[in-house]
């Protein structure tokens, strides 16, 4: 197997993974040496690739950022402004004279 290759399904298992795989699973399933793998891994890394080693093996990082989503309802509603008092809020009383 070519090393791109290798690398690409590297990338693949790592990311379909549950939990992190091993550099001497990885040298097994491939058929190559542990230190192959690290050198894989560290090509993985300089091309872009959030790739983790811990201390149970590598995890691939996913390359999607953590977003916020806001929903809100507009409608008319009461509520207590700071001073106590109970104020009456409607959205198109702005826009209707």
């Amino acid at each position: 197997m070519k090393a791109e290759k290798r690398r690409e399904e590297i990338l693949s298992f790592i990311g379909n993974a549950e939990n992190p795989i091993p550099a001497s699973v990885l040298a097994e399933r491939f058929a190559v040496s542990r230190q192959v793998i690290v050198q894989d891994i560290a090509i993985i890394r300089a091309n872009g690739y959030d790739v983790t080693a811990t201390n149970r093996g590598y995890v691939l990082n996913s390359k999607i950022q953590a977003t916020r989503v806001f929903k809100c309802r507009h409608s008319s509603y009461s509520h207590s402004s700071p001073s106590g008092l109970r104020i009456r809020t409607n959205i198109f009383s702005s826009f209707i004279r």
